[in-house]
């Protein structure tokens, strides 16, 4: 498979919904509906990123209502994340991929010496089937903070899926090919 070639411009989503900060959180989950997403960077008037707003943060904070003695109504700068983890169009895809998936603290587990800490009867691909790992479904791509794009995991496995595949396609005719 040649991943290294790829690079998040080639699959990144290059003009996804954004949101304004002083959007109502009810205007934002009409876009989402529309749009068929489930989150979306939030710009300022120059596609500037701000943070991100998801379904997510709507439910944190519907659930956190439960507990308030006032109810408001709320902005979408009042809700969103704003530590957004990023990429760049020239950014690997194989390693979007790879930090979007694996997390290498469950698949060595190692203390700052070097020691195994967990000895897991467990082979390398049991571990990595039965890890747990907890990062973003969806990266804003921006150039000089500017938002030019978005990528999800949805993105890259379609990406990954195709290579696989046309390279299985491929290895089958080479191999009839010789048999022939």
């Amino acid at each position: 498979m040649v991943l290294d070639d790829h690079l998040i411009i080639d699959v990144m989503e290059r003009n996804p919904l954004t949101l304004l900060a002083d959007m109502s959180v009810a205007e934002a989950l009409a876009q989402f509906e529309q749009a068929n997403v489930q989150g979306a960077p939030v710009v300022d008037a120059d596609k500037r990123l701000l943070g991100f707003f998801s379904v997510h943060d709507l439910l944190v904070n519907l659930w956190r209502l439960d507990y308030a003695k006032q109810q408001q109504a709320v902005s979408v700068a009042s809700l969103m994340t704003t530590e957004v983890h990023t990429v760049r169009g020239s950014d690997s895809v194989l390693q979007l991929a790879e930090y979007m998936s694996i997390d290498h603290d469950q698949l060595y587990p190692v203390n700052s010496s070097g020691m195994m800490l967990n000895m897991s009867d467990a082979d390398l691909e049991q571990r990595i089937r039965n890890m747990k790992v907890s990062r973003p479904k969806q990266y804003p791509v921006v150039a000089d903070g500017i938002v030019i794009g978005l990528v999800n995991r949805g993105h890259i496995a379609n990406l990954m899926q195709g290579l696989c595949y046309r390279g299985s396609a491929e290895q089958e005719a080479t191999d009839a090919n010789q048999v022939a």
